[in-house]
């Protein structure tokens, strides 16, 4: 027996992603807390951790999620920290950097990440 799917766009519930389910006061046991990738900096290794100490991942899918959210944070922080929130423009001029907009845009998307993964903020 076959289940005949209707061609188009996908419903919005079939895409959904469980949310983290926040858990009671007890650590879960270390095999359902990943370790925070090492190429993150501390700030966004302290984020994970508390996560997964404060809610049980439900999906592999949750995971990569939080891991590309944090990742794109840190590459434009780190950039801008370097170069300065100004950068010279081809005649001389003072000009906001590039990636202050590239910055803003990633944040947006880590906290669309916080929201569809169902976190408390």
């Amino acid at each position: 027996m076959f289940c005949h799917m209707k061609p188009g766009r996908p419903s919005r519930a079939s895409l959904e992603v469980v949310p983290l389910r926040p858990v009671d006061d007890r650590p879960p046991p270390a095999p359902d807390r990943p370790q925070p990738p090492s190429h993150l900096g501390e700030p966004e290794r302290t984020i994970w951790t508390n996560v997964f100490l404060d809610y049980r991942q439900s999906t592999r899918l949750a995971i990569d999620v939080l891991r590309s959210g944090l990742e794109s944070h840190r590459e434009c922080r780190e950039t801008i920290s370097r170069d300065g929130a100004t950068v010279t423009g081809r005649d001389g001029q003072l000009r906001a950097h590039p990636l202050l907009s590239v910055e803003r845009d990633a944040r947006a998307a880590w906290l669309a990440a916080v929201k569809l993964l169902g976190l408390e903020l």
